[in-house]
C-alpha cells in the first residue's frame, strides 16, 4: 500500500482520504465476515464427511468380515461336496460290484424251484434223516452230498436276496447323495452369489469413501485459499485502520490548532480591549481622579502605574 504523507494534504483531501477508507474498511470487514463464515461451512463440511467416512469404513469392515465368513462357508460347501462325490463313487462302485455279483447268482438262483423255506424244510428233513437212521458208507455219502447242494443253493438264494437288499439300501443311499450334492450345489450358488454382492458393495462403498476423500482434499484446499485470502485481507485492514488512525490524528491535530488559534484570537481581542481600558483608568489616574479597585488592578497587570 502505497503511503501517504498526510501532513502536506488539505483539510478537504484529508476528510475525502478518510471517508474511502472507513468505506473501505467497512468493505474489507463484510468480505472477512463473509470469508469467516465460508471457513466454518469448510469446516463444518469436513467434520460431516469424516463422519460419513467413519461410518462408511466401518461398514467396509463388517462387509470384509461378513465376506471372509461367506468364503469359509463356500470352502466348508465345497469340500463336502468333494466329500460327498467321493462317496458317491464310492457308493456306485459298490453297487456295480453287488449288481454283478447279483447277476451272477440270479443265473444260478433261476434254476431253483423251491423258495428258500422249502430247501430249508428238505436240509432238516435229511438231517433228521441221517441221524435217526444207520445207513451205510454209500448212502451216507449221498445224503452228505445232497445236504451239501441243498445248502449251496440256500446261501445262494440267501446271498441273492440279501445283494439285492444291499443293492436296493446302496442305490437309497445314493439317491440320497445325489440329493445332498444338489442341496450343497445350490449352497454354493447362493454363497457364490452372496460373495458376488458383497464385493459389489465393497467396492461401492469404496469407490464413495474414495469420493469422499476427494471431496475433503478439495475442501482443504479451498480453506488453505481461504485461510490466505482472510490473513490478507485481515492485514490490509489493519494497515488501513493504521492509516485510518493516521489521517484521524492529523484532522484532529488541525482541529485543535485552530481551536488554539480561536482562542488566542479571543484572548489577543479581550486583552486588547483590557489595555484600552487600562489607559481610560490612567488618564483618569493621571488627571487625578478617582479610581476604582478593578481599574486599579488594570493598571497594575500593563505596568501603567509609576510606584514612587
Amino acid at each position: 500500500m502505497k503511503r501517504i504523507e498526510v501532513t502536506k494534504l488539505s483539510e478537504e483531501e484529508l476528510s475525502r482520504l478518510r471517508e474511502n477508507l472507513l468505506a473501505e474498511i467497512s468493505d474489507l470487514s463484510r468480505s472477512i465476515q463473509e470469508k469467516r463464515q465460508r471457513l466454518a461451512s469448510l469446516v463444518m463440511r469436513i467434520r460431516e464427511l469424516k463422519e460419513k467416512r467413519r461410518e462408511l469404513v466401518d461398514e467396509v469392515r463388517r462387509l470384509r468380515e461378513e465376506r471372509r465368513r461367506t468364503k469359509e462357508q463356500l470352502l466348508g460347501v465345497k469340500e463336502e461336496i468333494r466329500s460327498t462325490y467321493k462317496e458317491v463313487r464310492e457308493v456306485r462302485v459298490s453297487i456295480r460290484s453287488k449288481m454283478r455279483r447279483a447277476r451272477k447268482l440270479g443265473r444260478v438262483v433261476r434254476r431253483i424251484k423251491e423258495p428258500p423255506e422249502e430247501l430249508e424244510y428238505k436240509i432238516l428233513e435229511l438231517e433228521w434223516y441221517q441221524q435217526t437212521h444207520s445207513l451205510s458208507l454209500e448212502e451216507e455219502y449221498k445224503v452228505i452230498e445232497k445236504l451239501s447242494k441243498l445248502a449251496l443253493l440256500l446261501q445262494n438264494l440267501r446271498e441273492y436276496s440279501s445283494t439285492l437288499e444291499a443293492v436296493e439300501k446302496e442305490q437309497k443311499k445314493l439317491r440320497e447323495l445325489v440329493d445332498k450334492v444338489n442341496d450343497l450345489k445350490q449352497q454354493m450358488t447362493k454363497l457364490t452369489n452372496a460373495l458376488k454382492d458383497l464385493s459389489s458393495r465393497i467396492d461401492e462403498i469404496s469407490s464413495q469413501i474414495s469420493r469422499i476423500d476427494a471431496e475433503i482434499k478439495s475442501l482443504r484446499e479451498q480453506i488453505n485459499s481461504t485461510r490466505k485470502e482472510l490473513d490478507e485481507a485481515l492485514s490490509k485492514r489493519r494497515g488501513l485502520k493504521d492509516e485510518l488512525r493516521k489521517v484521524c490524528d492529523e484532522i484532529e491535530r488541525r482541529q485543535l490548532l485552530k481551536r488554539a488559534e480561536r482562542i488566542a484570537k479571543i484572548l489577543a481581542k479581550r486583552r486588547e480591549l483590557l489595555r484600552e481600558q487600562a489607559l481610560k483608568a490612567y488618564e483618569k489616574y493621571k488627571r487625578g481622579e478617582r479610581i476604582t479597585f478593578e481599574e486599579y488592578k488594570l493598571l497594575m497587570e500593563f505596568n501603567l502605574l509609576e510606584l514612587k
